[in-house]
């Protein structure tokens, strides 16, 4: 004889995972990308570090190392479903001009 599931455990959502199965992926994800973002935010307050008097830089090279950022973010946020855009001085950045 099998064992029976709790009525949680059997229910299906309409991708056909089990809820305890989502509420598992939602656990992970609310401890997980809380840190990842943290993360992100600390390693852009240090590479704001580098535009202090300690350092000599070229504007061409940082407009064109913010614009591999910024195609990251769009392409990370389409991951999620989201559509982001971004401009460096008006003009518009793009994921296709990596």
């Amino acid at each position: 004889m099998q064992s029976s599931k709790t009525s949680q455990d059997s229910q299906s959502n309409p991708s056909g995972t089990s809820t305890s199965t989502n509420q598992v992926k939602l656990d992970r994800f609310r401890r997980v990308f809380p840190n990842r973002v943290e993360k992100v935010r600390e390693a852009l307050r240090i590479l704001g570090n580098c535009s202090s008097n300690n350092y000599e830089w070229n504007e061409r090279q940082v407009k064109q190392c913010f614009g591999l950022l910024f195609r990251e973010f769009i392409h990370t946020a389409a991951l999620f479903g989201i559509t982001v855009t971004a401009q460096i001085n008006g003009t518009e950045i793009r994921t296709i001009d990596s």
